[in-house]
């Protein structure tokens, strides 16, 4: 990923983590189940991490509605809502600088014609880390985004500063109300332009900041932000796709990816790497009956004390036995596959490990995962499916707890189907045809760092792959390295004997493997310790 897409995408200024991390209220909070789910999009919040953050910066008023189930977006955990897009960066949840050049740096929406970035005002605004930021960051806004433009009450400047309030950032009470306006800007982001008319529409009046633009309506006197995820989400599904959008977007990385019916749900996996968009936009079902998501058949269940959980399968069915709501996800389950690159024509077992005893849970994905049993292990508790391979290609399958919140997820490659014998045909004589040669097999020898061979090697640190039959380039034999079960995206290089890629953020830690497919032909699986 570039450094311009890490910039866009997670850089945050270090006192809006530091008041973001501090100041989140109590995970208990979480535990209500009012509230989760939206029948008017039919999505639900059901991550506590991200319902906990927004409770706490002014709930679906402030952010619109969930419009999307989360995925992984460059090696993180996201959800879309109407107007932001929260991820888990580092375990804690913040906000996409969606208007930064590498997401939606674009000026024109719907008809509506918007300000672009201001160069000088970029350049006038703090040095984060600078002496004094956090108090010379608030008076720059204060200075920049100003209640009256043109003697019009838009009221930039206000209606940055009470976005969040006091009793939603610490609804325990004793909260410092002076980071509040820290509170305000990690919504916002720092001014990026001057107020100004939409050239079509004087009733409009716009100014565009790092997340969003504020919008000020004539007729009605209100201010509000635009609903910019929404069009987001517009450019990757391609609906409701405004055509002045769109040609803006068409060279966009994110631009019409989203495709349900491919492996990870994308497109052209190759330009969103560590990316698994696989049902993120699929709707929901209502409260309580979990069998619209595809959920495998005999989807077990627990209602055991903690030391002894027992499964409550149900084969053959549709919709699981309701059951009571156990503990939300925690996000520290583990899931594997025997064999790991199997064949069509195979049983494949999926094992999810977790320390945390979920009492109802259920498989999503291919094949219609048949429950075998719920029991424990050295890291805790372990649930097993069992789901027979049918053809070749990827295998997606995602884990979930209380019917809807989506708690692991992994995916296998299959290769080819096995042989199986049958009639000896009686040769009938024709042309002589020219058989297509097979490509051969990419076979891996070892594995680099800095020239040095290694066992073993980190998340997300580059690895260097060498071998044989790789491919002269990866786009050409749609090559894929995998690594402990995690697709590594695009390769920083890729040649016939080596491959440079780096080990994504969500592969599996502990003893696993590295395996590269060439021109649909699978490598040996060579071992490799993640730490």
């Amino acid at each position: 990923m570039s450094a311009v897409v890490r910039r866009a995408i997670f850089s945050v200024a270090l006192v809006v983590v530091l008041v973001a991390s501090t100041f989140l209220p109590s995970p208990q909070t979480a535990e209500v189940q009012d509230g989760r789910f939206y029948p008017e999009t039919n999505f639900s919040i059901s991550s506590s991490k991200i319902l906990d953050y927004v409770q706490s910066r002014g709930g679906v008023a402030q952010f619109g509605l969930p419009i999307s189930r989360e995925f992984i977006l460059f090696g993180d955990r996201v959800q879309f809502f109407q107007r932001y897009v929260v991820q888990i960066r580092n375990g804690q949840p913040t906000l996409l600088n969606l208007l930064g050049p590498d997401l939606m740096p674009y000026t024109s929406i719907n008809g509506a014609v918007l300000p672009g970035v201001d160069a000088s005002m970029s350049a006038a605004s703090p040095a984060v880390g600078s002496p004094d930021y956090a108090t010379g960051i608030v008076d720059f806004v204060k200075q920049n985004a100003p209640n009256s433009f043109d003697d019009l009450p838009v009221n930039f400047g206000s209606t940055f500063f009470n976005t969040v309030k006091l009793e939603d950032a610490f609804p325990q009470g004793n909260g410092d109300a002076g980071l509040l306006p820290l509170m305000d800007l990690e919504m916002w982001g720092v001014p990026l332009s001057k107020p100004a008319y939409d050239p079509n529409n004087f009733n409009f009046v716009y100014q565009r900041f790092q997340r969003n633009i504020m919008h000020f309506d004539k007729t009605t006197g209100r201010t509000q932000g635009l609903l910019l995820a929404q069009y987001f989400k517009a450019i990757i599904t391609g609906q409701n796709l405004p055509p002045d959008l769109e040609q803006q977007a068409k060279n966009s990385p994110f631009y019409r990816q989203y495709n349900n019916d491919m492996p990870l749900g994308l497109n052209r996996p190759d330009q969103l790497p560590n990316t698994n968009m696989k049902g993120a936009f699929e709707p929901e079902s209502t409260p309580g009956s979990p069998a619209a998501l595809p959920v495998s058949t005999g989807s077990p269940g627990s209602t055991s004390t903690l030391g002894t959980p027992t499964p409550t399968a149900t084969p053959g069915a549709a919709t699981p036995t309701p059951i009571t709501a156990g503990p939300n996800c925690n996000f520290d389950g583990e899931m594997s596959f025997d064999p790991q690159f199997p064949q069509a024509n195979n049983v494949v077992t999926i094992t999810v490990t977790s320390p945390t005893a979920y009492n109802s849970v259920n498989l999503a994905g291919p094949g219609s995962p048949h429950f075998i049993g719920v029991g424990s292990g050295l890291r805790g508790y372990v649930w097993k499916w069992r789901v027979l391979v049918t053809e070749s290609g990827l295998y997606n399958y995602d884990f979930f707890v209380n019917g809807s919140q989506m708690c692991v997820s992994g995916f296998f490659n299959s290769g080819g189907a096995t042989p199986t014998p049958g009639p000896t045909a009686t040769p009938t004589v024709g042309p002589t045809l020219t058989p297509t040669p097979t490509p051969p097999s990419p076979v891996i020898e070892f594995l680099q760092q800095g020239g040095v061979t290694i066992t073993s090697a980190a998340r997300g640190q580059f690895i260097m792959i060498v071998g044989r039959n790789f491919g002269a380039n990866q786009a050409t034999v749609n090559g894929v390295v995998i690594i402990g079960q995690a697709n590594a995206g695009q390769a920083n290089l890729w040649g016939d004997t080596s491959i440079n890629v780096q080990i994504p953020s969500s592969a599996i830690t502990g003893t696993q493997s590295v395996q590269v497919v060439s021109n649909g032909q699978n490598s040996n699986v060579f071992p490799l310790t993640i730490n």
